[in-house]
C-alpha cells in the first residue's frame, strides 16, 4: 500500500534511549513514524520538513513508553503543547475576577470575560466555581480573609488597647495601598452578594475576633463604655474612606493627615 506524503510535525527521536530531545545523533532527530528527518539549530528549535509516513504508530518499536509517546506525537505536535502545565490556576482566576469586576463592574463582568483575562479555557474556571456568583463571593470572603489577619498581625504586635486600635485602623489604609484592587473589589461587590450560611460564618467570626479588641479596650477602661458596633462605625468609616482614596489614587495615604483623622476618631471614643 502506497501512502500520500503528509506534513509531520517535528518529534522527537524515541529510539534514543537517554535524552531523545538533548543527545540526537549528529544535531539530526528522527521520528520513528518517518523515512526523513529534520534538524535542529543550536537552539534546539526544530526547522521542519515534510515527512513521509512509513507505517503506523501502533507498529512503532521500542517500549510501551515510546509506543506512548509516538501516539502523542503522531497526533499534532500542537496539541501536545497546547497543554498547560498545572499552576496557580485558582490565583489566576482569583485576580482576573478582581480586574474584571473593578474595570467593568459585577454586572457586566462575566465568566467568559474572567476567564479570557485569566488566560484560561472557560471550562476550567467551572471545575472550580459553579456560576459567577460563586466566583465572586470566593473572591470576596478571599479578601475579608486577608484584610482581617493583616489587621489581627498587626495588633497582635503591640501592647496596649490603644495601641491596638490603632494598629488595627492603620492595617485597613496600609492594605489599601499594597493591594488597592482587592480593596476596591471588595467595596464593589459587598452590596451586590448574597452569601452562604458558612460564607457567612466566615465573615461573622471574622467580624468577632476583629470586636474582640475593642471589647477589651472597653474592659480595661481605655475605651469609654458605648455599644460595640457604634465604636466599630465610628472608627471604621474614615479608614475605609481614606483607604477607598488611596486604592483609587494609587498614592501613599497621608501620614500627617491620617494621624490627625484618627486622633479625632480617638477623641470620640476614648474614657
Amino acid at each position: 500500500m502506497i501512502r500520500k506524503r503528509s506534513r509531520c510535525l517535528p518529534a522527537p527521536d524515541l529510539s534514543l534511549r537517554k535524552g531523545p530531545l538533548r543527545r540526537a545523533q549528529n544535531n539530526r532527530i528522527r521520528h520513528p513514524t518517518c523515512q526523513s528527518h529534520f534538524s535542529r539549530d543550536s537552539s534546539g528549535r526544530g526547522y521542519g520538513l515534510h515527512f513521509k509516513m512509513t507505517n503506523k504508530v501502533s507498529q512503532v518499536s521500542g517500549s510501551h513508553r515510546q509506543r506512548r509517546f509516538a501516539r502523542c506525537f503522531a497526533s499534532g505536535w500542537d496539541r501536545l503543547m497546547a497543554k498547560r502545565k498545572t499552576g496557580d490556576k485558582l490565583g489566576d482566576i482569583r485576580r482576573a475576577t478582581i480586574a474584571e469586576v473593578v474595570e467593568c463592574g459585577s454586572s457586566a463582568a462575566s465568566v467568559n470575560t474572567i476567564a479570557k483575562r485569566a488566560g484560561l479555557a472557560v471550562g476550567t474556571v467551572y471545575r472550580y466555581y459553579e456560576n459567577k456568583d460563586h466566583l465572586l463571593r470566593a473572591a470576596y470572603v478571599a479578601i475579608k480573609e486577608e484584610l482581617h489577619n493583616a489587621m489581627v498581625e498587626a495588633a497582635s504586635q503591640v501592647a496596649g488597647s490603644r495601641s491596638r486600635v490603632r494598629a488595627l485602623w492603620f492595617a485597613v489604609l496600609e492594605y489599601a495601598h499594597q493591594h488597592p484592587q482587592s480593596f476596591l473589589f471588595a467595596e464593589v461587590v459587598v452590596n451586590d452578594m448574597i452569601l452562604t450560611d458558612q460564607e457567612k460564618a466566615v465573615v461573622t467570626e471574622m467580624a468577632r475576633q476583629t470586636r474582640a479588641f475593642i471589647e477589651e479596650a472597653i474592659a480595661d477602661g481605655t475605651v469609654r463604655d458605648l455599644d460595640t458596633q457604634a465604636i466599630v462605625t465610628v472608627l471604621a468609616a474614615p479608614a475605609l474612606h481614606l483607604g477607598r482614596s488611596a486604592a483609587m489614587s494609587g498614592k501613599t495615604p497621608d501620614r500627617a493627615h491620617a494621624e490627625e483623622i484618627f486622633e479625632l476618631c480617638w477623641r470620640a471614643i476614648e474614657a
